[in-house]
C-alpha cells in the first residue's frame, strides 16, 4: 500500500496498485482464460472421472483390478513441469511424435503449440490427462463406501439402472462429488507450470493465465 518515491518520502497508495491491475487488459484475459480452461477442464474430468470409478467398481472383483487402479494413478504423481516437457516433445511441430503419427495416415502436420485453439486444446488435454486420476480416486472412493442397502431397496422395486442412479447413485454420491470438485477448481484456477513450458502464454495471449501473469 506504500509508494516509495525516495528514500525519505512515501506516498500512500491505498487501492490504486489493485485498481491498476484490474484495469490490465492482459490480466483481466488471463482471468477469463483461467476460468475457461479450470470450468472446461473440470467438466470433462467428473464425466470421465466418474465413469472409469464406475467401471473399474463393477470390475472390483475380476483379477489384476488393484494393479490397474494403481497404475492410473501414475499421472498425478508426476510433476507438471515434467508433464508439459514431455508434452513439449510430443507436440512440437518438427520433431514431435504427434505430427508423426498424423502424417502416417496422410493428415497435414499442426501446429498444435502455434496456433490458439489447438494451443488451448492441447493445454486443455495435457491437464484432463494428468488430473483426471485425481477425481477417478475420489469417486471410487466414495463408490466403495456407499451402502448396499438403498440399492437393494431399489432393485426390489423394480429401478431400472438409470432410475437407480438418479435416485439412489447421485444423492449418496453429491456430498463426496461438490467436495472433489472444489478442490480440483481451486488447483485448476493455479495453473502455470504447464503453460509456462508449453506456450509461455500464447500465442498471443490464447493461453494466457492469471498465475503465470
Amino acid at each position: 500500500f506504500v509508494k516509495m518515491t525516495n528514500l525519505s518520502k512515501k506516498i500512500y497508495a491505498g487501492l490504486e496498485n489493485y485498481i491498476d491491475l484490474f484495469n490490465d487488459s492482459l490480466f483481466t484475459t488471463g482471468i477469463k482464460n483461467t476460468a475457461s480452461l479450470a470450468v472446461t477442464t473440470l467438466t470433462v474430468e467428473v464425466l470421465l472421472g466418474f465413469l472409469i470409478a464406475r467401471i473399474l467398481f463393477e470390475l472390483s472383483s475380476k483379477r489384476g483390478i488393484n494393479f490397474l487402479r494403481s497404475a492410473y494413478l501414475v499421472p498425478i504423481m508426476i510433476t507438471p513441469i515434467v508433464v508439459g516437457v514431455a508434452a513439449n516433445y510430443i507436440f512440437t511441430p518438427q520433431l514431435g511424435i504427434a505430427n508423426y503419427l498424423l502424417g502416417s495416415v496422410g493428415i497435414e502436420p499442426i501446429g498444435f503449440l502455434g496456433i490458439a485453439i489447438p494451443a488451448r486444446l492441447t493445454v486443455l488435454a495435457i491437464n484432463v490427462w494428468q488430473w483426471t486420476p485425481f477425481m477417478f480416486l475420489l469417486l471410487l472412493a466414495g463408490l466403495l463406501s456407499l451402502p448396499k442397502e438403498p440399492y437393494l431397496a431399489a432393485s426390489i422395486d423394480g429401478a431400472g439402472p438409470v432410475r437407480t442412479f438418479v435416485y439412489v447413485t447421485f444423492p449418496l454420491m453429491a456430498p463426496i462429488s461438490i467436495g472433489a470438485i472444489i478442490i480440483r477448481l481451486i488447483e485448476a484456477s493455479k495453473i502455470m507450470d504447464t503453460v509456462y513450458v508449453l506456450t509461455s502464454g500464447g500465442p498471443g495471449t490464447s493461453t494466457e493465465t492469471s498465475s503465470f501473469y
